[in-house]
Order: structure tokens, then C-alpha cells, then sequence
């Protein structure tokens, strides 16, 4: 989850099993999905990226293999014989080629029609306003989700994850790393962590009470280049 997607899904050889969950809760604790995550969601099919950086919502393997964020979908019992493998110098790919199984139907793509038709509208605001209406428990539980988030993290993560469908990952980590500093020279970070991971009352304070109350300049700042903090890739 969170961090551990950012490291895991820009990998070379993605490994997930019957038991695997992934998620980018971050909006839940006034952050926003970051180490490049916008680059990886927005690529997903459709609009389940934002989906899935707007709601926090838990994926199961067979939906990372459908989403494109794994590539093999292996049995927990079989984990153990992949050390072994390598060692006697098979192939990396060859080796978890041949210990793959297929992944099964994946909920989420029984669901992509209904969430492109409603994360494809053009705002937060618009697309809280689809989920109220919506019948369906999964849109009942997205709209559950994004109230409880955080408003500047849910305008900052929607703006991401569009402008990242034609960014390199290089420029989503720049990017990235502008909204995480501006982000520690906030409230709404360290409130989401007292809230959620600390005193853990689930009442977090937020400095807007909606998406309609952020103001667009603070969305734009956060955006804004760092000047001499930018960051910098070593070459090679």
C-alpha cells in the first residue's frame, strides 16, 4: 500500500498472489498518491486509476494483472521455489513464467464501464455529485471514501493523475516531490495521521471542508517549480 506500490510497481519482474492486496489510501490521511503513482494510474484502463488514487480502494492480484500493474499472478504455495530457480541460473522471466497460473476474472473489470462513465467527468466536485446517485454498492462505497478524504488532496491527486497521461515518470516525480514539500508546510498531512494512524478517532479536521472551498491558486501552488529544491536525477 501507498509507498510500497511506488516501489513495487515501477519494478522490472511484478509478483502478486491470491492473498496480494494493493492501495494508495493517501487522500485518507491528507497526502496524495505519490513515488510516481500518478504515472503508474494513469495508465490504467479507463479511468480506474483515478478511481483508484480518488477513493483508496483496495485491488486483489487478478486486478493488478488486469490493471497492468503485475505481471505474473503466482500460488502462495509455489513463493518458495523461485529463490531455488534463480539459483541454479534460470532466466528471471522464464523462471515465474513457468510458476504462473492465470489470474482469474478480475472484479474491478466487471465494474469498468460504470466507473469510466462516472470518473471521467471533469471535476471532483461533479464526480462526488455521480456517486450520490449512483445506485450501485461499489459507487455507495467510492462516495463513502472521497467524503472521508481529504478536499486538497482529493483536487491535487485529480489533477495529477489527468496531467500524468502525458507526462514521462521522471516528470510525475518531479512533480511529486513539488506537492510533497508544499504538502509538510500544511495542516492536512499531519492532521490525517493524528486522525487516522494516531489517536485514531476517524475525525480529521481538514483545512477545507469540500472541494468546492479549495481554492484554485493553492491547488496551482503546490504544482509550482521549486527553484534550486527542484529535484535532480544523478545521470546513468
Amino acid at each position: 500500500m501507498g509507498g510500497g506500490c511506488g516501489i513495487s510497481v515501477h519494478g522490472s519482474h511484478r509478483v502478486v498472489t491470491e492473498t496480494t492486496q494493493l492501495a494508495m489510501p493517501e487522500c485518507r490521511i491528507g497526502l496524495f498518491p505519490d513515488i510516481g503513482a500518478s504515472y503508474f494510474l494513469a495508465r490504467c484502463p479507463g479511468e480506474i486509476g483515478l478511481y483508484l488514487g480518488l477513493t483508496g480502494a483496495r485491488i486483489v492480484g487478478a486486478d493488478a494483472i488486469y490493471l497492468g500493474l503485475a505481471d505474473y499472478y503466482i500460488p502462495n504455495k509455489r513463493l518458495t521455489e523461485i529463490i531455488p530457480t534463480l539459483a541454479d541460473g534460470e532466466a528471471v522471466s522464464a523462471a515465474l513464467g513457468a510458476l504462473a497460473t492465470p489470474s482469474g476474472a478480475a472484479p474491478l473489470s466487471m465494474l469498468r464501464e460504470d466507473i469510466d462513465a462516472v470518473f471521467a467527468l471533469d471535476n471532483v466536485h461533479d464526480i462526488i455529485r455521480a456517486l450520490e446517485s449512483y445506485p450501485d454498492a461499489w459507487a455507495r462505497q467510492a462516495y463513502s471514501d472521497i467524503k472521508a478524504a481529504c478536499p486538497l488532496s482529493l483536487e491535487l491527486t485529480f489533477r495529477s493523475i489527468r496531467e500524468a497521461r502525458t507526462k514521462t515518470l521522471r516528470e510525475c516525480l518531479v512533480s511529486d516531490f513539488r506537492i510533497a514539500l508544499r504538502l509538510m508546510q500544511r495542516d492536512d498531512y499531519f492532521e490525517g495521521v493524528r486522525a487516522r494512524i494516531i489517536d485514531k478517532d476517524n475525525r480529521p479536521r481538514w483545512s477545507h471542508s469540500s472541494v468546492q472551498d479549495v481554492p484554485q491558486e493553492e491547488v496551482d501552488a503546490c504544482f509550482a517549480p521549486l527553484g534550486p529544491s527542484e529535484l535532480q536525477f544523478q545521470p546513468g
